[in-house]
């Protein structure tokens, strides 16, 4: 609430009384943003002071683009789970650097991304599943929408540093990615 107070003439803050789901709360927050291109930005993630003039690459970018997957990196320590999860970033951006060279996209990870309104709104927004970030990929791809992942900017985000708070995290994007696999399956193979 501190920062709220701090920042309140600059940015609009939509405060829920209880806990709404991820994707309810961006469907509420996109329904009072104005421009053409939303980017969304987990609240655990630290633009890098490397990434001049991040807003102007990303609408740069957008031009070539429906679905713009940014780069991210692991805030490095010597933990065991900043370790497993700097390998999981690289495996995440080498499958966004294939999807990208193909032009498709049957999922991303979510923690940083832009998506042209026009296309956010004709697929309805986040759908109210396990892996949102999954969800909209796969519409990209359903949709024949472009898809672009760019490192010219990059991110960085905060790992777990429990066993109980890693397991969770690692069970919740199991069950979302079994669970979009059973959705998707059959469309994906058709297309194949």
């Amino acid at each position: 609430l501190e920062t709220v107070k701090r920042y309140k003439k600059q940015v609009k803050f939509v405060i829920n009384k209880k806990r709404v789901g991820k994707a309810r709360a961006l469907n509420e927050a996109e329904k009072i943003a104005k421009g053409n291109i939303l980017l969304f930005i987990d609240s655990d993630c630290i633009i890098s002071k490397n990434s001049n003039n991040f807003l102007r690459t990303i609408k740069e970018k957008m031009k070539n683009a429906d679905l713009l997957d940014i780069k991210k990196s692991v805030i490095e320590s010597d933990s065991f789970f900043s370790k497993m999860f700097k390998y999981e970033s690289l495996a995440g951006a080498l499958t966004s650097y294939i999807f990208n060279k193909f032009n498709v996209c049957l999922g991303m990870c979510g923690q940083a991304f832009a998506v042209k309104r026009d296309f956010f709104e004709e697929i309805g927004g986040f759908k109210n599943v396990v892996a949102e970030d999954l969800e909209i990929g796969m519409q990209s791809y359903l949709k024949n929408k472009k898809y672009r992942y760019i490192n010219d900017v990059e991110l960085y985000s905060k790992t777990s540093y429990s066993w109980s708070s890693f397991l969770k995290q690692r069970k919740r994007w199991g069950v979302g990615a079994g669970l979009h696999f059973k959705r998707y399956w059959k469309p994906v193979l058709r297309e194949c």
